[in-house]
Parts: structure tokens; C-alpha cells; sequence
């Protein structure tokens, strides 16, 4: 459940800050790039459905980062002695909610597409099903919960101390699919 998983991240954070070890924390928010399900699977929705689906309202916000900032962030904090003992939100350039997920890529894809916001309950109740009776469900009740939670933080400490500063989603988007 979504509550083990944080309760767990939160307990390996905290064996990291008593080790003793230097070490640097990142929190990411949304990484996306090539190869990855979240953009694609718009993608194919967009291309092939006649309306999106928007998980309940779209309204959580989030700070999508291109793969290739969080590893630009990464290797500086490598390069920086300030970031020693520091946590970073490893997040993009802008908040932007759900929703606006779905309208960059239609956008960039070129579809046009109107969203229907799906119930929650719905994909939850879809998303047991796919557990139960799929060995490899393309959404699972605890990838929902991280979806509808926020993935959005204050990234002035990444843009000040290690000098990462993240393009914007709509620009990593055509980025990494070549536009």
C-alpha cells in the first residue's frame, strides 16, 4: 500500500542520515524520457480513443522532470561538497496539474481529443480486477494512489546549490520524442 511504501522510503532515508556516510537525498517528483509508459501511454490513448480518460478530476499538481535533468542534478550534486549532508526535490520546471499532462501531449502529438474525467472509484475497482486476474496489469490500486498523490516541491535549493535548471514538460516532451 501506498502508506508501506512511504513508511519504507522514510525508514531508508533515515538509516542513510545516521550511517555516518556523506551522502545526498533526492526526492523525485516525475521523471519521464524515452522509454517510459507514462508519455506513451498518453500517447496511444490520445491516437486511438476518441476521449482521453482523466484519472478523477486531474486537479493534483505535479513537477515533471526530463530524465536528462534528474541526471544533470545528479552528477552535479557529485561535482558539489555544498550538497553533502542536503536533500533536493528532484523535480521539472513548472507545477503543472494531471491534466496537464494529458493536454501537452495531445498537443504535441497532435490529436485532438476531449478528456473525460473517470470516478476514482472506477479505476480502482478496474485496477483490482488487473491484479486479480492479469499476471502483468498495466495499473495497479498502489500506482493509483501514487498518481492522485502530489509530486510537486519547492526545487530553488536544486536550481541555487547545484545550478540544475529543468525545461519546461511541454519542451522535454518534443525533446525526447524528437520534434
Amino acid at each position: 500500500s501506498r502508506d508501506r511504501y512511504l513508511k519504507a522510503k522514510a525508514e531508508a532515508e533515515q538509516i542513510v542520515r545516521e550511517s555516518g556516510l556523506e551522502y545526498t537525498l533526492f526526492r523525485p517528483t516525475l521523471i519521464y524520457g524515452p522509454d517510459d509508459e507514462l508519455i506513451y501511454r498518453y500517447g496511444r490513448l490520445a491516437y486511438h480513443l476518441p476521449a482521453v480518460p482523466i484519472i478523477a478530476s486531474g486537479q493534483n499538481p505535479v513537477r515533471p522532470i526530463l530524465v536528462n535533468d534528474a541526471v544533470s542534478a545528479l552528477l552535479a550534486a557529485l561535482e558539489q561538497p555544498v550538497s553533502v549532508g542536503k536533500e533536493y526535490v528532484l523535480g521539472g520546471a513548472q507545477v503543472i496539474l494531471r491534466r496537464d499532462i494529458t493536454d501537452t501531449v495531445i498537443h504535441v502529438f497532435r490529436q485532438k481529443k476531449f478528456k473525460i474525467p473517470i470516478p476514482l472509484f472506477l479505476y480502482y475497482s478496474a485496477a483490482h480486477l488487473m491484479e486479480t486476474f492479469w499476471p502483468h496489469p498495466w495499473i495497479t490500486r498502489q500506482h493509483l494512489n501514487m498518481l492522485i498523490r502530489p509530486h510537486a516541491g519547492d526545487i530553488s535549493a536544486l536550481r541555487k546549490e547545484l545550478g540544475v535548471e529543468p525545461i519546461s514538460f511541454e519542451e522535454g516532451v518534443r525533446h525526447y520524442i524528437g520534434l
